[in-house]
């Protein structure tokens, strides 16, 4: 199974021991896993690991090797928990330090998600990274997985209490999908949907993309981000160079920010501001700001309030900015 290119998954081959022992043989990879590896990891480590794990119940334990040009970069697991849980998976996962920061990570975890939900009838698969493990919750974040909460003081590591991130997917999250409205097709599809929201803000945005008069109004190199599961709207927001806050040097803004009732409560707003923060950081641009009424909306994913400001029409909003790192 492969994606992109970046890397494959499969099963273990008794003959992957040398690479396995190579890749753990390293304290940068143990320090980010729970206890129970040797250190030194051998050669003999590596062949019983793999052992167990093509021994091990086919129902219950789906483990992978993640390769690049058929050599292992590292491992990838899912385990099926017991109970009431029996249709939830925890999953576990480490890429060789030679293999960091080339994508490999986000695209194993995207291949054995679409396997298990594929191939068995478990409904979600959880993640528990460190809390300081940023690159893990990345790997995570960019896979569609959805921060649940923090796990406080819930690990002990190398004798430091630690806190823990709870990450998980669903399936049915599988085919949601960010979009750009002016690079997608079907855009009449979407503009009826962004029509149906119950909002006065969602129908303007109708009203100026109807009209062609959206770019004119807040930018010509503006977006439209749009969450998609499959037919189905999610949410939206558009990404621009002007707000309803005018005048002010500020910029970018995050505004028209909407999801559909019924997939409040599930935090999927979160996929459209990593996708703005994708833009941010590919234009070099180190704050978004978003206006608002609500207090304690926009807290939850990262963004400070920054001070009160006045809109066009002359009311007051309160502006909130995210910093991208």
């Amino acid at each position: 199974m492969t994606d992109t290119a970046k890397c494959t998954i499969r099963p273990w081959r008794l003959e992957d021991a040398a690479d396995l022992a190579q890749l753990l043989n390293n304290k940068n990879i143990l320090n980010n896993l729970r206890d129970g590896l040797p250190y030194p990891y051998t050669k003999k480590d590596g062949e019983d690991f793999i052992s167990s794990m093509r021994s091990a119940d086919p129902t219950k334990t789906f483990a992978f090797a993640i390769t690049a040009d058929d050599k292992v970069a590292g491992s990838i697991g899912v385990f099926r928990c017991d109970n009431i849980h029996s249709r939830t998976a925890e999953m576990g996962y480490c890429i060789g330090e030679p293999y960091w920061g080339k994508g490999l990570g986000t695209s194993a975890v995207k291949q054995v998600c679409n396997y298990i939900f594929e191939h068995t009838d478990i409904i979600r698969i959880f993640a528990e990274p460190f809390d300081y493990n940023a690159a893990s919750c990345r790997v995570l974040e960019k896979a569609g997985f959805h921060l649940e909460g923090i796990l406080r003081k819930n690990a002990v590591k190398n004798g430091r209490v630690l806190d823990m991130k709870m990450y998980s997917l669903v399936k049915e999250e599988m085919g949601m999908q960010v979009i750009d409205y002016y690079n997608c097709d079907r855009q009449e599809h979407w503009l009826e949907q962004i029509k149906k929201s119950d909002w006065a803000a969602g129908q303007f945005l109708y009203e100026l993309l109807n009209e062609n008069r959206f770019k004119n109004t807040v930018g010509e190199k503006s977006k439209v981000l749009l969450l998609v599961n499959g037919d189905e709207l999610v949410s939206f927001c558009t990404y621009a160079e002007k707000d309803d806050i005018q005048p002010t040097e500020l910029t970018p803004w995050m505004g028209f920010v909407y999801t559909f009732p019924k997939y409040r409560g599930h935090r999927y707003m979160e996929e459209l501001f990593l996708e703005v923060e994708r833009l941010a950081k590919a234009e070099k641009v180190h704050d978004v700001f978003i206006s608002t009424g609500h207090t304690g909306l926009y807290e939850k994913y990262g963004c400070e309030f920054y001070q009160m400001m006045d809109d066009m029409s002359g009311e007051s909003a309160r502006v909130y900015r995210k910093h991208i790192d």
